[in-house]
């Protein structure tokens, strides 16, 4: 198990989220805890929320699917987003982002434990850095490369055991319905970019996965490249970014839970004919 424990609750919020309360894997619960939370003040609108919750479910449904993909003998999958040295450390980010997201019944609850907080607000129409298109790598790749910023990670939060809480904004366009929801494994289009996609690909970039074993050998997750090329290109070049694209992690997770990676050594895809990386 990874020594990433977060905790996650939100505080209460609209009455019209009480119906989702046994149907998500949140629940409205105290915030002296460590751990995902919805910030003081979030910005949140019911139906905002209502994204957000499903961005969180349809995440950590992502990122299962992504552990099972990393397990051999998937490797004609996560070889391509991954070089096989890294894949037990992408899989702990994969873990400790389902850690942070678990509902607060399942972990300890003693605030001496140092985990640090992470606070989500909804920016609004006017944020600035929501209007500014993700550039990627504009060395490696030109400006076509520039895709929609769906969230960002707060410039200045406090990092360390204990010592604050990091912060994560979503964007409007990640809450304004714009993205499909995870299709059921095997049905749709394969590697279809959905509302767990990107908000997994938001999530990654947060420096509270450094304290993740072996990630303090690696740099910060960041936004070097979108797109599965260019994800790819990254691991295939051998430039030192391989593995530290917050893409990768996403794209992984979306291919991973479209084929339905199922960690089986006898079946380790539901539809193998579906895999485009041979």
């Amino acid at each position: 198990m990874s020594i990433l424990q977060c905790l996650l609750c939100f505080p209460p919020l609209a009455s019209v989220l009480s119906s989702r309360t046994t149907a998500s894997p949140l629940s409205t619960r105290s915030t002296t805890y460590y751990g995902l939370i919805f910030a003081p003040n979030s910005g949140c609108t019911p139906s905002q929320t209502t994204a957000v919750l499903d961005g969180i479910t349809d995440m950590r449904t992502l990122c299962t699917s992504a552990i099972a993909a990393l397990e051999p003998p998937s490797n004609s999958l996560s070889s391509y987003f991954f070089a096989p040295s890294h894949f037990a450390t992408a899989s702990a980010i994969f873990n400790a982002t389902l850690f942070s997201t678990q509902p607060l019944q399942d972990l300890p609850t003693s605030a001496s434990l140092g985990y640090n907080q992470i606070q989500l607000s909804c920016a609004n129409d006017t944020d600035a850095t929501c209007n500014t298109l993700s550039p990627g790598d504009n060395s490696v790749h030109d400006s076509s490369s520039k895709t929609t910023t769906w969230g960002y990670i707060g410039a200045n939060p406090v990092f360390g055991s204990g010592n604050g809480a990091a912060q994560i904004y979503a964007c409007p366009a990640l809450l304004n319905g714009t993205l499909p929801r995870n299709a059921p494994s095997c049905t749709g289009t394969p590697g279809l970019a959905t509302l767990g996609w990107a908000f997994l690909r938001t999530f990654v970039q947060l420096k509270t996965f450094q304290t993740v074993p072996k990630l303090a050998t690696w740099d910060t997750i960041a936004d070097n490249a979108p797109g599965v090329e260019q994800s790819h290109e990254l691991v295939e070049n051998g430039s030192g970014q391989d593995g530290l694209n917050a893409d990768n992690f996403a794209e992984l997770a979306v291919w991973a839970q479209s084929l339905g990676a199922s960690g089986n050594a006898e079946q380790p895809f539901q539809c193998p004919q579906n895999l485009p990386f041979r």
